[in-house]
């Protein structure tokens, strides 16, 4: 099965490091994501806890400090940041976004995809909305499909999912094999009342 687009939508960090700039209150920042970047993400971790050391109130530290800790499977920590942010004030749709990110690494496949959408409700509209959601999306039911089964409604949303995504001409290496996979899955609708087991090697 070819998922390796899924890669993509992790790299999800808006800090771009700035060659020549090794000073200055961005510096921790840049590090921090290049520390992300390079997968030294207790580095990271250790870094966004100094920023927030600094910066207590800063829901954008957070959130990082939140996909740092994701990624060392330190969900329920993760989860706890992101929630505390959005009792605070549910209009953080970044906060959602990284809630998201947590259940898809757990497989919680139906959460995820909520979570997402609820991502997109708060970004709607909004020039920085990150479009990989609808990947996102698609892709968590499309392994929904492998592992589980999925019924016609998920069959039917996990098209539009990626349709919605391939909208936005994404630059994507993966785009014709998902193209490819469009084509393929329509042909295998599941009737009403059963699931679609799939894994792709058929």
């Amino acid at each position: 099965m070819r998922l390796a687009f899924l890669c993509i939508c992790l790299l999800v960090s808006p800090l771009v490091a700035q060659p020549g700039l090794e000073d200055g209150p961005e510096a921790p920042a840049r590090e921090a994501a290049q520390a992300m970047r390079s997968r030294q993400f207790i580095k990271a971790e250790y870094i966004y806890r100094n920023m927030l050391a600094s910066d207590p109130t800063s829901n954008t530290t957070r959130q990082l400090l939140s996909h740092a800790l994701i990624m060392q499977g330190r969900y329920f920590e993760a989860d706890s940041i992101n929630r505390s942010i959005i009792l605070k004030d549910s209009m953080v749709a970044g906060s959602y976004w990284y809630l998201a990110l947590s259940a898809e690494r757990q497989d919680q496949y139906d959460r995820a995809v909520y979570l997402f959408d609820r991502y997109l409700d708060k970004t709607k509209g909004q020039s920085t909305q990150n479009q990989s959601a609808w990947l996102h999306m698609g892709s968590n039911l499309r392994r929904k499909m492998h592992q589980q089964g999925i019924d016609e409604e998920e069959w039917g949303l996990m098209q539009h999912y990626y349709k919605q995504y391939l909208s936005g001409n994404p630059p994507d290496p993966y785009v014709d094999s998902l193209y490819a996979f469009l084509d393929e899955v329509r042909r295998r609708r599941p009737a009403p009342g059963t699931q679609l087991v799939w894994d792709e090697a058929q």
